[in-house]
């Protein structure tokens, strides 16, 4: 399949591929730098806000986790879930074999930026071979098709996933699909190899190539007993090499009684994809807007240059029809299985721009079904795939027939190059990953803590953020080595059977003034929610707080270890007030209450605020998760209310004293996509427009008085000083 012998020039053959490469081998480097193929570099790795923080330190517990039972399983990460690195994004065909090795690995190492550039690099192989499949001579033509799908905007968008940039397996799958010399064996062996592959890169791509060779299996169909049982192992092998990979990295000895996947559906694929470059590229012509935030998952943009032979191609109708006709009737299985993953990525919420054209609404067995893939707008790469390839392939039969001359086709070709480039050029400029390396203050500490517990719990649990972004990941880059367990840790599919009682421990505590958790353990919290503790640590005599950078740790004195790093670096102990919601507003009973609920604000409303609230006649007690809410109170008795699921407003005019108040209050909830508090009066806005409830408070003539936030997911306390 892969040999170059028909070139008749093989020095020319050199230059094209080289050609090729160092385009390619450019785009790589200006986008992501050449320190990202230093396996000792991790800086670039380390910045906050990106997924890619999270595979590394995912990686970091893996390759330190004792030997287990199963190949893939380990342990402490996310603590106490068990672990599967088939459930990570850390692209286990290359972990585990590194695992195996791990004794003569140094300390700080990484792979991820080899992965990226093989996966670039086969991106381009792969790209030229079906281009050559497909008939196009070595040429112009064939040079720009290939580095425009080498380049496509699909993959250069997705460094924040690096596993998932291994966008060559559909292309491979592709060319095996379209090769018509390779025999029954060799396509045997290629439908357990490749989605072997694919599940050991990422679980995302598993559908790639069990849905192309179940196309190749039509394809290739015929009334006869052997082809029949050829197609037949071509639609099962996929499915058992995927199974059996799946077993051997310890998928399934994970608890799946309650894990979750929340947005099948958010994460999806709007109809204008092919064209709407969500302001990513130049032509913010072409930026459109989505129905969901969530359907950027569903990027599949086909470039300026793409868009712009598309539209060429139309200008022939008449072999374009004849084409696209012969060649749907002869690849109606392909075809097929695009369109099937095309609709399952827009997560059967058919919508256009912010337009929503279509929802399918399933039974919760049916949804928890199709939610295996929550994020299904991934699964749009197939047709985006197929429609640049496409497109180039038209262009050169159509050149065939019009009878173009060759220089005719070339300058095409050369012109929708340049305007590809010109518009998907943000696409690989350079990211500065190491500048972004800023540890959190106080990330010194995070070693010798580590080293001195055997058990961390966060604050919140499960959570990236304490007190600066991603700073959990810092804590838990610090701690793999030693093994350590903590309650942090990102997982795309978490399970809920076994973070839920962890959680609940925390908020008992919190709620009751408890100790619950074990003698030699340690909680650390950042140091804006200190506070949220003070009763527990006046209830408990036991307990100690410390500061220590951006953190306060809570443990019990009886750890000598914590006693001891305390006295090694003289860390203070806290000073805080604290306040709770129903005793702030009763500070105010002659005055107006404006309440905003920005995201989620009913999971710490404890018994005593509900009682209060429901005292006033308010059904803020019957709050719901992640329901949003607006209200408005006067003199301690409710005015207006509202509570929807996802947005609430209101426009109301307050009759004070001295004048007439215009007020406007809007809430919308974790439920819509930009979920914000707003609370405008007179024209300006006034909302501290933070998670939770946001209040501001009017005395009778309509002055501000003040504006607070109760983070009431966390608790329905606030800090004294956090005063807006």
């Amino acid at each position: 399949m892969f040999d170059i012998s028909f070139w008749r020039d093989k020095r020319f053959a050199i230059l094209y591929y080289a050609a090729i490469i160092l385009v390619v081998l450019g785009v790589f480097l200006n986008k992501f730098q050449l320190y990202v193929l230093n396996p000792y570099c991790i800086e670039w790795l380390m910045y906050p806000g990106s997924d890619n923080i999270t595979d590394f330190t995912t990686w970091e517990y893996y390759r330190y986790a004792l030997p287990s039972n199963h190949l893939g399983v380990f342990y402490n990460y996310a603590w106490p879930q068990t672990i599967g690195v088939g459930n990570t994004s850390i692209a286990p065909l290359f972990a585990v074999p590194l695992k195996q090795i791990q004794s003569i690995l140094p300390e700080k190492f990484q792979y991820f930026g080899w992965f990226l550039f093989i996966s670039y690099y086969l991106q381009a192989f792969f790209a030229d071979q079906l281009f050559r499949l497909l008939g196009l001579p070595m040429g112009i033509l064939r040079w720009v098709a290939t580095l425009c799908v080498s380049i496509a905007p699909a993959l250069l968008i997705r460094d924040p996933h690096i596993s998932l940039c291994a966008h060559w397996i559909i292309l491979a799958c592709l060319c095996f699909y379209f090769d018509k010399n390779l025999s029954a064996v060799k396509m045997m062996i290629l439908s357990v190899v490749m989605p072997a592959i694919a599940a050991f890169t990422h679980p995302y791509l598993i559908l790639f190539p069990i849905a192309l060779f179940a196309a190749t299996a039509a394809q290739r169909f015929e009334w006869q007993i052997s082809k029949i049982v050829q197609s037949l192992l071509l639609i099962t092998l996929p499915l058992l090499s995927v199974y059996l990979s799946f077993a051997s990295m310890g998928m399934f000895v994970l608890d799946k009684t309650e894990s979750t996947a929340d947005g099948f559906g958010f994460y999806a694929s709007n109809m204008n994809t092919f064209f709407n470059n969500m302001g990513n590229t130049t032509f913010k012509a072409l930026n459109f807007p989505n129905y969901l935030s969530g359907q950027y998952e569903g990027f599949a943009y086909l470039g300026a240059g793409v868009l712009l032979l598309c539209v060429f191609l139309l200008f022939y109708p008449r072999y374009l029809s004849l084409t696209l006709f012969r060649f749907c009737k002869r690849h109606y299985a392909l075809i097929g299985a695009s369109i099937v993953l095309a609709i399952y990525a827009t997560g059967f919420v058919f919508s256009f721009n912010n337009h929503l054209v279509y929802e399918k609404r399933f039974s919760d067995e049916h949804r928890l079904m199709l939610s295996v893939f929550r994020s299904s707008g991934r699964y749009i790469w197939l047709a985006h795939y197929l429609l640049i390839v496409g497109s180039f392939v038209l262009l050169y039969r159509i050149s065939i027939r019009a009878v173009f001359k060759q220089w005719i086709t070339s300058s095409i070709a050369i012109a929708i190059l340049i305007v590809q480039l010109l518009d998907i050029h943000p696409l690989f400029q350079k990211h500065t990953f190491r500048e972004n390396f800023k540890p959190p203050n106080g990330y010194a500490l995070f070693d010798e803590l580590a080293k001195s517990t055997p058990l961390i719990y966060t604050f919140y649990p499960y959570l990236r953020t304490m007190e600066v972004e991603d700073d959990v990941h810092y804590l838990l880059h610090a701690a793999a080595k030693y093994r350590t367990k903590i309650t942090g840790g990102h997982l795309p599919r978490p399970s809920l059977h076994e973070q839920y009682p962890i959680s609940d421990k925390i908020l008992q505590m919190m709620n009751a003034s408890e100790w619950l958790l074990e003698k030699e353990s340690v909680l650390l919290l950042g140091k804006k929610n200190a506070f949220m503790f003070a009763g527990l640590l006046q209830q408990q005599a036991h307990l100690e707080m410390n500061n220590f950078g951006d953190y306060c740790m809570i443990y019990d004195t009886a750890n000598t270890n914590i006693k001891a790093l305390v006295a090694k670096h003289h860390l203070p102990k806290p000073i805080f007030k604290m306040v709770e919601l129903d005793s702030f507003l009763n500070r105010y009973p002659n005055h107006y209450w404006l309440i905003s609920l920005k995201d989620e604000g009913s999971n710490a409303l404890n018994t005593a605020v509900k009682n209060y609230f429901a005292a006033l006649n308010s059904k803020l007690a019957q709050l719901k998760f992640r329901d949003s809410y607006v209200g408005i109170f006067k003199n301690k008795s409710l005015a207006f209310e509202q509570i929807n699921e996802e947005y609430s407003s209101t426009t109301q005019h307050l009759n004070c004293m001295t004048k007439v108040k215009d007020i406007t209050l809007e809430s919308s909830s974790a439920r819509r996509k930009n979920n914000s508090s707003s609370i405008v009066i007179d024209g300006k806005e006034y909302s501290p427009n933070l998670r939770g409830l946001n209040i501001v408070i009017l005395d009778a003539k309509g002055k501000l008085v003040t504006t607070k936030n109760f983070d009431t997911f966390l608790s329905s306390w606030a800090n004294e000083d956090n005063q807006q």
